[in-house]
């Protein structure tokens, strides 16, 4: 039994890897975790069977955003093994599949709050200096915690039994498990809030709030004020006064063409770099700047290369860069290839043209590109993709066919590797020809205004559809405050708490005292029934 389980735990440790180190390539989803099990324990026919039953129950639940949805991994493993060691059917491996589940959500949260501190202990070593040791966070620790989370709770069920999880589970006490939903809901409104620092003034919080009213009374969803902010900023760019226009120098155009030349082999590698570097986005997922670590070790290869640490000048901008992408994050990993690209390509024209080119305008564009591209991104890859892919997977599955799992992942693959590797080239090769053209006409302030406008815009309707913050609080049946609330002012409670953690940040309370304001609301309000 102690080779079982600690098989058992690498194949749940493989699991986990596919969202955090893969890009969710979906080897994570029952039915592959269920064909594994079984090859594992000499039983892939029950495997397949038992993988493609519970597939059918738990192919609705996506990650997305801050969401927490129960545990698809520990719930898979552990119920397919149950299953298959003491002889029963799907059936009843769904009464070991629910509780796991359940347990590793709970866990799962505890993590991620864990994992904001993150944040902070890598922008004080990227303060002193130490780069590499601020990345070793996202790319090192994290996985090794996530690894942790998933061996350990398969290898104890597994050795010792399933009763020891249920008993595990029963003696979580309720208010314990809802107080730390509502946490986790909490939480990104913070990340929202260190995103709005860098972008709200009292002229532009407007546009913020144009966002989040569209999407609070219509309905439209983050992708579609993304497409209407861009039309307005179209509209207001033949509105607004024309800056004058300086043209570049032949010799200044020279000197960027000599400059963003690489060879093809150069090319391939910075491209492949954006690939895997996406796939990876989320090994250190966190509630406060969900994929913000993993952006920046996304793009750290660029920044390593433009700025030589031992002068003190290059030094110090070497630094604003990093803690640069410290900024709130949170997109597909196949489409955040594109943003990767692109925002390289923003670090190399601001490298050369430092007195031109306003930094602050990469993270405008990165807040103006990740709503829109995650409502695609997830809608296509963890939508339309998957539920095709598992859908047929699922019929061969259930025939004991083990064409069902390969066939989903092949199906799942292709589309997501071309997407992230040519996402990555075009937002690079794109991007800067673009921003040469608006470095060479003078309009980068211009432009940078109105990518900032759809940003607030974008933020703005991801504050009133991620958030998700809700009152209980009702008098007899006939008054429902939340119902009423709706009626006259929907979404109003998640745009009242962004705009507390914004309070904080402008009164300089520290990081440390604002998570804890964060975790002790949400276990407070939580049990006194007043949020949920």
């Amino acid at each position: 039994m102690l080779t079982k389980a600690i098989l058992l735990g690498i194949i749940s440790v493989f699991g986990v890897m596919d969202s955090r180190m893969l890009g969710r390539t979906n080897f994570e989803q029952p039915l592959v975790m269920g064909a594994l099990v079984g090859i594992a324990l000499g039983d892939l026919t029950k495997g397949l069977i038992v993988g493609a039953s519970l597939e059918l129950i738990f192919m609705g639940i996506v990650n997305i955003g801050a969401a927490a949805p129960p545990d698809l991994v520990l719930g898979s493993v552990m119920a397919t093994a149950f299953a298959i060691l003491s002889h029963t059917n799907a059936q009843t491996a769904l009464t070991i599949a629910l509780p796991v589940a359940i347990l590793g959500q709970m866990v799962g949260i505890l993590l991620r709050m864990f994992m904001s501190t993150f944040v902070h202990r890598a922008e004080s070593d990227i303060e002193n200096g130490d780069f590499a040791k601020a990345r070793r966070f996202h790319i090192l620790w994290g996985p090794i915690l996530y690894s942790l989370m998933y061996f350990v709770p398969v290898f104890i069920a597994i050795y010792f039994g399933a009763d020891v999880v249920k008993d595990i589970v029963q003696s979580i006490p309720s208010w314990l498990t809802d107080g730390l939903n509502l946490a986790s809901k909490i939480l990104p409104a913070y990340g929202f809030a260190l995103l709005m620092q860098t972008m709200v003034s009292k002229k532009t919080v407007v546009y913020l709030l144009i966002g989040f009213f569209i999407t609070a009374y219509g309905g439209l969803s983050v992708t579609g004020v993304a497409i209407f902010a861009g039309l307005l900023v179209l509209v207001l760019n033949e509105i607004l006064p024309k800056n004058n226009v300086v043209e570049a120098s032949s010799d200044d155009e020279l000197i960027m063409a000599e400059n963003l030349e690489l060879t093809k082999q150069e090319q391939r590698k910075k491209y492949w770099s954006f690939f895997w570097r996406s796939y990876a986005i989320q090994a250190s997922w966190n509630y406060e700047g969900q994929m913000n670590l993993g952006f920046l070790y996304g793009i750290d290869p660029t920044l390593d290369r433009l700025y030589d640490v031992n002068n003190e000048e290059e030094l110090r901008k070497k630094k604003e860069a990093y803690k640069r992408h410290l900024a709130f994050y949170n997109c597909t990993p196949q489409t955040s290839a594109f943003v990767l690209g692109l925002s390289s390509s923003m670090e190399e024209e601001y490298a050369k043209n430092p007195t031109t080119f306003n930094p602050d305008s990469i993270n405008a564009v990165k807040a103006s590109l990740m709503g829109p591209l995650s409502g695609v991104g997830d809608s296509f890859f963890q939508g339309t993709i998957k539920v095709l892919a598992f859908g047929l997977g699922v019929n061969f599955a259930r025939q004991g066919s083990i064409l069902g799992p390969l066939l989903a992942i092949l199906i799942s693959f292709i589309p997501a590797a071309l997407v992230t590797y040519y996402g990555g080239k075009l937002g690079y090769t794109t991007g800067n020809s673009f921003l040469k053209k608006l470095t060479s006409q003078g309009i980068m302030d211009r432009a940078m205004y109105l990518v900032t406008i759809v940003g607030l815009m974008v933020i703005g309707s991801m504050i009133a559809s991620m958030i998700g913050i809700t009152t209980p609080i009702h008098m007899g049946k006939t008054f429902n405050l939340q119902k009423t609330l709706d009626t006259i002012f929907p979404q109003m409670i998640p745009l009242l708490v962004t705009f507390f953690m914004y309070y904080l940040l402008h009164r300089k309370v520290k990081t440390g005292w604002i998570l804890t304001i964060c975790i002790l609301s949400g276990l407070l309000f939580s049990v006194l029934g007043i949020f949920a």
